[in-house]
């Protein structure tokens, strides 16, 4: 069964590397919205030393990385998902020897090592590079930003796949695609750090589980938060990926009945 998953994850990882163009194109697309957004926060800035408590060096370093794992948050197996069921692909899926579920975290799990390699790991090189960042960190920090970044893969991953079992009610994914990318973008702190939205929606956020996508890890690399405030992320984490794996199961279970196949 083991080899079944790792099959699955290898076929993941390798099938972005054929779209070369596609990935250069993500690259340079993200390098250009960080630059924007870096020279208009330069300009909000000018001589204020911090703003809401975050200095302008933490702060493009917090655009660096945010835009880095961006595309691994933000694109994601739900359009795959759609794509299945329009062409009937699904059939053979459902007959695979492993899991429904189980199968699509293993395709997740391939795409977001390829795209950590082929996209978010050279954008943020070239931005350290060209800002000129100077990069600080302490190793419990690095050590606690990887292991918050691997549950919020867990997390957009089950994120995704609700999103993805609703393309069973539907004839089309992309609106949905479109729907979960600007959920995602903006209340994970991708457009700006949660500390700069007005109070009623940091508390909004604060319940939702997508700031721990991308701005609890980030600011948790940058030192800005205690213990006691990554002890509740992690415990916040764990919660919401039980909450969504069992809202997987169950919608799953139901929807898998309801599904049309326009390709088969």
């Amino acid at each position: 069964m083991l080899i079944n998953y790792l099959g699955v994850i290898k076929a993941s990882f390798k099938k972005g590397f054929v779209y070369t163009v596609d990935n250069i194109l993500s690259v340079v697309n993200r390098i250009i919205e960080v630059s924007v957004m870096i020279f208009i926060w330069r300009a909000i800035y000018g001589n204020n030393g911090t703003i809401n408590g975050m200095n302008l060096s933490n702060l493009i370093i917090y655009y660096a990385l945010a835009y880095s794992l961006g595309h691994i948050m933000t694109w994601g197996i739900n359009e795959y998902m759609s794509s299945s069921i329009k062409n009937g692909r699904i059939n053979m899926e459902l007959l695979y020897p492993i899991d429904y579920i189980r199968y699509f975290f293993c395709y997740k799990l391939g795409g977001v090592l390829r795209q950590l390699i082929v996209i978010s790991i050279p954008t943020f090189i070239i931005l350290i590079i060209l800002f000129k960042i100077k990069l600080s960190f302490d190793l419990i920090n690095i050590l606690f930003f990887l292991v918050i970044t691997s549950l919020s893969v867990i997390i957009i991953f089950f994120i995704e796949f609700i999103f993805g079992l609703m393309t069973f009610y539907t004839t089309s994914g992309w609106g949905l695609q479109v729907l979960k990318k600007a959920l995602v973008t903006i209340l994970s702190g991708q457009i700006a750090p949660i500390e700069f939205f007005p109070n009623f929606a940091i508390k909004i956020i604060n319940i939702l589980p997508f700031a721990d996508l991308i701005y609890s890890p980030i600011t948790t690399l940058l030192g800005m938060n205690s213990y006691n405030a990554i002890l509740i992320i992690l415990l916040r984490q764990v919660m919401w990926i039980i909450i969504l794996y069992i809202t997987s199961k169950l919608i799953y279970k139901k929807s898998i009945k309801n599904v049309t196949i326009y390709g088969g």
